[in-house]
């Protein structure tokens, strides 16, 4: 067995999925493209200090001239930090400093919503719930919730196997649990419920 005596490549050896390495390897080699140093360089040199002020640079490069997201540059600061704590070199002293992904509105806007369209197909009662409860949540200068909950119902051709007929039988139930469970706690529960009485 060959001995990886490159930094860089003993670092990757040691994530698991194939595809991780990947993405990975691309954000450090941009590192190592805009230091101009190799990754077994990056080891030898190592000043902390002077690592930190460097990885702030390429921040600074990746959002302002290159134009990545902020998901992207904080991706590839992670893989700049993991690689140099792969070699017993944690960098500190970047808290507060890097960039954030999250858009600092999303959770004021999840909360703002009031309409919800997208509740068929969703069987799972942790996920419906959870949809539910987002659009529900009280937010300055919102009356009430509206929620458009769609029932997909197949069409049962005469000629269809009993497994299939078993599988589209379980889905109808399963939405019809999950309308049901909604419809009781709206404020137009009998209209509602009337509407799958009748069908």
């Amino acid at each position: 067995m060959r001995e990886m005596k490159d930094p860089m490549e003993r670092w990757l050896s040691e994530y698991a999925k194939d595809s991780t390495r990947r993405v990975s390897k691309r954000r450090f080699e941009m590192f190592l493209d805009f230091t101009g140093k190799t990754s077994q360089e990056l080891v030898d040199e190592f000043d902390q200090k002077n690592v930190r002020h460097v990885i702030l640079k390429f921040q600074n490069h990746l959002l302002n001239e290159v134009g990545l997201s902020k998901h992207t540059v904080r991706s590839a600061i992670g893989s700049v930090r993991g690689f140099y704590a792969s070699q017993c070199q944690p960098i500190f002293g970047l808290r507060g400093k890097l960039v954030q992904a999250k858009h600092p509105s999303q959770k004021e806007h999840q909360f703002s919503i009031n309409d919800l369209r997208k509740m068929y197909h969703v069987g799972n009662t942790r996920e419906y719930i959870q949809r539910r409860g987002r659009v529900l949540r009280k937010f300055p200068g919102k009356k009430y919730a509206v929620i458009y909950d769609i029932i997909v119902e197949p069409t049962l051709k005469p000629k269809i196997s009993n497994e299939l007929k078993s599988l589209e039988t379980k889905i109808v139930v399963k939405e019809l649990r999950r309308y049901k469970d909604f419809a009781r706690s709206a404020k137009n529960a009998t209209e509602c419920l009337d509407k799958i009485r009748d069908n």
